[in-house]
C-alpha cells in the first residue's frame, strides 16, 4: 500500500482508559489475578540516593506487572497491575536487583524496580491508529501531518516526535549538528531495535527546518535520542526525543517508548 494512502486521514485521539493499551498486547499470556488478603512479611528496606522511596509510580509494561508478597521474583504473586495502574511507593529495597514496596487500591506488595516495567510519576494513555503509549499526565499531544505526532510538557523545550513510514529507511534522521554518543539494544513490544543517543556539537544552528530527512523538532536542545521500529514489511515507526538533559528527561522518553504497543502481530502475539 503506498505510504500516502496508508497515512491519509489518520486522526490521533487520546484514549479514555488504560484498558485500550492493555488490549494491544492481549496475547502476552499475563492476566490480572484477584486481589489477595495476604500482606508482605518484613523485608529490609533502605534509602538510596537517586532511588524513589515515596510518591506515585505507574506501570508502563503493556503486559502488566506482578505485585509480589516479598522483594523476590520467587515470592507469591498477590496481583497483577495492568498497564497504566498508578501505585503509591512506600519504600525501596536493594535486595535481588532492587524492589519497590507499593500500595494499590486493594493490595500492598513489592514490584521489581526494572525501569522497563514501571516509571516514576503519573502517566495517562494515548492512542492512535498506529500505536498506543503512556504519556506523563501533564504532557499534551499535537498532530503533525501527514504522518507524525508531537508530545511535549507544559513548560515546552523538550519534546518527543513519533513518525510513521512505509519502512525503516524512510524514517528521518536526527538533524545535522549532532554526534552519536551511545547505542543500546531495546525490545519494544516484541520488536528489537537500538536506542541511539546524540549530543549537540559546536556550531549547530539554534533551529532546524523540517524536511523529509530531518525530524521536525523546532528549537534544538542539547541532546537527541531515536528509536526506529520495523513493524511489518511496509510499516515502520520512529520515536525521536529532543532533550535538554540525559537525566530525568531521558528517563521520561524511555518510559514512553517502553510503554508503546501497536496493532501488529509482532506485538499482539497474533
Amino acid at each position: 500500500m503506498p505510504a500516502a494512502t496508508y497515512l491519509r486521514g489518520r486522526n490521533l485521539i487520546v484514549a479514555g482508559t488504560a484498558a485500550l493499551l492493555a488490549a494491544a498486547c492481549s496475547g502476552s499470556g499475563h492476566s490480572a489475578l484477584p486481589p489477595a488478603t495476604t500482606r508482605p512479611g518484613p523485608t529490609t528496606t533502605s534509602t538510596v540516593p537517586g532511588v524513589q522511596t515515596s510518591g506515585k509510580r505507574t506501570v508502563i509494561s503493556p503486559t502488566g506487572l506482578h505485585v509480589r508478597a516479598q522483594a523476590d521474583k520467587a515470592a507469591q504473586v498477590l496481583a497483577t497491575a495492568a498497564q497504566g495502574t498508578v501505585l503509591t511507593v512506600l519504600s525501596y529495597s536493594g535486595a535481588s536487583g532492587g524492589w519497590y514496596q507499593v500500595k494499590g487500591a486493594t493490595v500492598t506488595g513489592w514490584i521489581t524496580s526494572d525501569p522497563t516495567l514501571s516509571a516514576s510519576g503519573e502517566f495517562r494513555p494515548y492512542s492512535s491508529a498506529d500505536f498506543n503509549a503512556l504519556l506523563p499526565a501533564t504532557w499534551t499531544s499535537t498532530p503533525v501531518p501527514p504522518a507524525s505526532v508531537s508530545f511535549a510538557p507544559p513548560s515546552g523545550g523538550d519534546n518527543v516526535t513519533a513518525i510513521t513510514a512505509p519502512n525503516v529507511t524512510s524514517l528521518p534522521n536526527v538533524p545535522a549538528g549532532y554526534g552519536q554518543t551511545s547505542s543500546q539494544q531495546v525490545v519494544i513490544c516484541g520488536v528489537t531495535s537500538r536506542l541511539l543517543s546524540f549530543s549537540r556539537v559546536g556550531g549547530a544552528p539554534a533551529t532546524t527546518v523540517p524536511s523529509s530527512t530531518t525530524v521536525p523538532t523546532g528549537a534544538l536542545q542539547a541532546y537527541m535520542v531515536e528509536v526506529k521500529l520495523r513493524l511489518e514489511a511496509q510499516h515502520a515507526l520512529g520515536f525521536y526525543a529532543n532533550l535538554s538533559d540525559v537525566g530525568d528527561s531521558l528517563q521520561t522518553f524511555e518510559a514512553l517508548v517502553y510503554s508503546v504497543s501497536f496493532p501488529f502481530p509482532v506485538c499482539s502475539g497474533g
